[in-house]
């Protein structure tokens, strides 16, 4: 109804609507990047998605530059793009869409022994080992609504297979609980629906995973509801929001200019109560992944955050985001969403978990862009060390290298990155213990999906945790090199070579207070007091684990709106799951025929 009332008091028409909401993978957005680096300008706002607005702004920012006859296609393919009219429109004030795409999708790999996890495999493009794995759905049929020049909504229903039937699951139980899943491994899968190995338990009931309306101007924007969001110029992630996230149910609003942007922005998350759980009465809370749809979930939990985006003469751009976990078991303090406020400065360690990032990035010369990334999670001041011992430090570092170089009819690309994460980044009691025996406030969160299993309940469900900000969370080391060419809209071809070395850290390891002489570096080598909030695990985690991954990738449309692509990975692990001395390899394959109707 809000939506309505602001498109009546609208004169304008559908024709000047720019309030479409472009995701975080958006051709139009990698079109104006690639411009941008190669045209010696610092990089376009990385706090995505964006609306039609303010990609048009970023695209018109060129407008009177001298630009090659190389820049100048992609200048036009962007502006296509951006100003694309609604598909179907019977008056000047209403306009809507309807597309119908089918995918088609085979994996392969080599390796069903070691490689059985569904996050074990890299399948679609652009992903990362070890990425929250939905496969891509078998028919996706978005849907999509402009009214006036003010109002925009989005919908995609997406028919397809939860991500577990690549990797049929047997429960883990122990004492009568649910507290993990053995998974089988396949060599070949497929994302067809009904056809073995899938089943009609394996359809995934989650969609829609982009789904939201959105109103502003052409300075401003508000979208409310579910799609993905990245925060950062980082290839391998960034250390606030990282593009993993399968979505986020969000409400945000930006303003932006020439030279500023300001975010405010809400995203709710399931609270930890509802899948942590004191299973012996003692006080020490333990993952418990499974659930049933028919109790009642609990407790309310919300990150919060709001950045702010300086341009310093289209040559450097720098960027300052705060934000905090906040989750209560059954109350809510409505000051949290001031959008002026300093949220560390709240006193409500009790509730909440507060980061900060600074962002910088700067156009050296024609082509080449140098950006860096910098996260304070827990921050350990000289003198604080007690008897008792103090909150371990949680720090990340980012830095890379980017160049854009446009040649024929496509653009020439590659990036250069290294990342360094403290082991103890994400991860953090409950504000009250100390100790890290309850479930904690930190940076992980959940995402219900079905499970994959014989069984006879379709109420029974399951969480996947993922981190909210990089991908790989704490206690790693990471160098990436990637180079391709594409020619938008045409074909593309890709190289990416990356090496990690993580310690035993993960989403699980329980938080703890440390002494001096015990504050642990990356990467380590052991658990802390060998505890972890998972019960599936044995103690014998005690090497870091080395991961190297090449990666080949490409795309073809050799006719309207026909898409042939496929994607290659050579996956080399020392120490897997962080026990010395074991080995594994895989290669891993992915081939997909995606059309649109």
């Amino acid at each position: 109804m809000l939506l309505l009332a602001i498109a009546m008091l609208s004169a304008g028409t559908i024709n000047d609507n720019r309030q479409k909401i472009f995701d975080i993978d958006s051709d139009a957005y990698r079109a104006v990047k690639a411009l941008y680096i190669s045209h010696g300008y610092a990089l376009p706002s990385t706090s995505g998605p964006w609306s039609g607005a303010e990609l048009e702004m970023m695209l018109r920012r060129l407008d009177g530059a001298y630009l090659t006859a190389e820049e100048e296609r992609i200048y036009s393919y962007a502006e296509s793009i951006i100003t694309e009219k609604p598909r179907f429109s019977p008056n000047d004030m209403f306009g809507f869409g309807i597309e119908g795409i089918i995918n088609g999708e085979v994996y392969l790999h080599a390796n069903k022994n070691s490689f059985t996890d569904p996050d074990e495999y890299a399948m679609k493009p652009g992903m990362f080992f070890g990425d929250y794995n939905t496969p891509v759905p078998l028919l996706k049929l978005p849907f999509e609504t402009w009214i006036s020049d003010s109002v925009y909504g989005y919908m995609s229903l997406d028919l397809g297979t939860v991500r577990n039937v690549h990797s049929l699951t047997d429960s883990i139980s122990k004492d009568g609980n649910i507290i993990g899943y053995k998974y089988k491994g396949s060599v070949i899968t497929h994302n067809l629906i009904f056809i073995p190995p899938t089943a009609f338990s394996d359809f995934n009931m989650n969609f829609p995973y982009r789904a939201f309306g959105s109103f502003g101007g052409s300075w401003w924007n508000v979208s409310i509801g579910r799609d993905r969001l990245s925060w950062g110029p980082g290839e391998t992630g960034n250390f606030v929001i990282g593009d993993q996230i399968p979505y986020h149910n969000n409400a945000r609003v930006s303003f932006f200019t020439d030279s500023f942007k300001y975010i405010f922005s809400a995203s709710a998350f399931i609270h930890p109560m509802n899948y942590m759980k004191d299973f012996y009465g003692d006080g020490r809370y333990y993952y418990s992944p499974e659930f049933s749809q028919l109790l009642e979930r609990q407790g309310i939990r919300m990150f919060i955050s709001h950045r702010l985006e300086w341009r310093i003469f289209n040559k450097v751009n720098m960027a300052l985001t705060e934000g905090i976990m906040y989750q209560s078991e059954n109350t809510f303090d409505p000051l949290v969403l001031s959008p002026t406020a300093i949220f560390h400065n709240y006193y409500i360690r009790g509730n909440a978990n507060s980061v900060l990032s600074l962002e910088i990035d700067w156009a050296v010369a024609p082509h080449w862009n140098l950006y860096g990334q910098f996260v304070l999670d827990e921050l350990q001041m000289f003198g604080e060390y007690t008897s008792e011992g103090t909150a371990p430090s949680g720090l990340g570092y980012m830095l890379g290298t980017k160049f854009s170089y446009p040649m024929g009819d496509g653009v020439l690309y590659g990036s250069i990155e290294a990342v360094y994460t403290d082991p103890y980044l994400y991860l953090r009691d409950d504000g009250t213990s100390y100790k890290g025996d309850r479930y904690g406030n930190n940076f992980v969160v959940a995402f219900p999906e079905f499970v994959s299993e014989d069984k006879t309940d379709m109420n029974l469900a399951s969480y996947a945790l993922q981190f909210l900000g990089y991908r790989f969370g704490g206690d790693a080391i990471v160098a990436n090199i990637n180079m391709g060419y594409e020619v938008f809209g045409e074909w593309y071809a890709e190289g990416n070579l990356m090496y990690m070395v993580h310690g035993t850290f993960n989403e699980l390891t329980r938080w703890k207070k440390v002494q001096e002489d015990r504050n642990p570096s990356t990467p380590t080598s052991s658990l802390p007091y060998s505890e972890s909030y998972d019960l599936t695990y044995t103690g014998n985690a005690d090497a870091p684990e080395h991961l190297l991954i090449f990666t080949l990738e490409g795309g073809i449309e050799p006719i309207w709106k026909l898409e042939l692509y496929s994607r290659s990975d050579l996956v080399l692990i020392w120490n897997k799951d962080n026990v010395q001395g074991d080995f594994a390899a895989d290669f891993q394959f992915t081939a997909g025929v995606r059309y649109s109707i």
